[in-house]
């Protein structure tokens, strides 16, 4: 921790050391890669599109798979995806619209406790 942090009056003393034996890993991603107004601007001209998904994650840790919300993704898909990607990359599956949205919206099933 920097000098200066930990010069902080909010964390001075024996609050520095309780429960923060390790730094949040935080992620910074975008929802999806394949969006044809991103041609050229976030993504270069000639980049082909097999390649967005792997020029995306040398710029970001992370990304949501919006295909997940509308059909059940191949396990292919998910294999490939992994090879596109650095060892560090993190998938956010979004969740099936049938449970999201559907089942939800129907009152089938209780969302609380």
């Amino acid at each position: 921790m920097s000098k200066a942090l930990t010069q902080h009056p909010s964390i001075q003393g024996e609050r520095l050391n309780q429960g923060m034996s390790k730094a949040a890993d935080i992620r910074i991603g975008i929802s999806g890669w394949r969006y044809k107004g991103w041609r050229g601007t976030s993504y270069p001209d000639d980049l082909p599109q097999r390649k967005e998904l792997e020029f995306a994650s040398t710029h970001l840790n992370s990304i949501e798979l919006n295909g997940s919300f509308y059909s059940l993704q191949r396990p292919e898909s998910f294999a490939r995806w992994h090879e596109e990607t650095p060892a560090s990359f993190v998938f956010s599956t979004k969740g099936s619209q049938w449970i999201v949205v559907r089942v939800r919206m129907n009152n089938s099933v209780s969302w609380s406790r």
